[in-house]
């Protein structure tokens, strides 16, 4: 049987035939997007006070896309077979952590700056 029309889960959708097999925890889908939402609203004074703009944009940009993740599995606890849901959570939760990895490879360069660059067997120009 073909589950490609099924928008909600019935008796012919059933919620063992979603992509996952179960519902997310609605409780705990809304606690990590409280939390990456207050990690958001935190570093944006902590990046202007600090004066760390570019750190703090890519930081801000793969929190934002955490966020927004566990957003759309909030909606994916209450139907699992929202496609849209799936689409945008995969999306934001793939591409959020390398927006965050991007943030912290942009600190390298300083970091050796600031310790010396004879402590490093690469070039600082060529970390980020």
């Amino acid at each position: 049987m073909s589950y490609g029309a099924c928008t909600r889960v019935s008796l012919v959708c059933p919620v063992e035939h979603t992509i996952y097999g179960d519902y997310f925890t609605l409780g705990a889908t809304a606690a990590f997007a409280a939390t990456f939402g207050l990690f958001l609203l935190a570093q944006i004074p902590l990046a202007i006070k600090a004066r760390t703009w570019s750190f703090g944009a890519w930081l801000a940009a793969g929190t934002s896309f955490e966020l927004v993740g566990y957003i759309c599995r909030s909606v994916m606890a209450r139907n699992p077979w929202n496609f849209a849901a799936f689409i945008a959570q995969n999306l934001c939760l793939v591409l959020g952590p390398t927006f965050v990895a991007a943030s912290i490879s942009i600190t390298f360069k300083h970091i050796v700056l600031w310790s010396g660059p004879q402590h490093s067997l690469i070039s600082p120009s060529f970390y980020p």
